[in-house]
């Protein structure tokens, strides 16, 4: 139990950073939101999934965070170990970042189960 709690207010902490990290540093960025943040059992790793809304296609987000995001990783993991040395034993050794296609899927389904509850009525001549 302790643990789990340990593991919520780390990720509330690291997405509260990032958000204002993504916020602060994206020259002109497309509306990007944090959708879940995962830690590793033992803390070494986090893995932080993006979604970019404001983006034509999922292949404009992968090459969004491949050319904007994943090279500033190293910046962003000493800020981090600086912010959080105080505050926590063990900083994570590993930051990835991957992009969160939930929103979209979801929209999609959404739009079908649209077209299945009101389908088009039946013309006839």
């Amino acid at each position: 139990m302790k643990k789990a709690r340990l593991e919520k207010r780390l990720s509330h902490i690291l997405s509260h950073y990032l958000a204002t990290h993504l916020e602060r540093d994206a020259a002109a960025p497309p509306l990007i939101t944090i959708q879940a943040i995962d830690l590793s059992p033992h803390l070494d790793c986090v893995r932080v999934g993006l979604s970019f809304i404001s983006l034509e296609t999922p292949f404009d987000a992968e090459v969004f965070l491949e050319k904007k995001i994943q090279p500033h990783t190293w910046r962003i993991k000493r800020e981090i170990a600086q912010t959080l040395r105080h505050a926590i034993r063990r900083v994570p050794r590993e930051l990835l970042f991957y992009v969160d296609h939930t929103p979209t899927k979801a929209a999609a389904l959404e739009a079908l189960l649209q077209k299945v509850a009101h389908p088009q009525k039946a013309r006839t001549y």
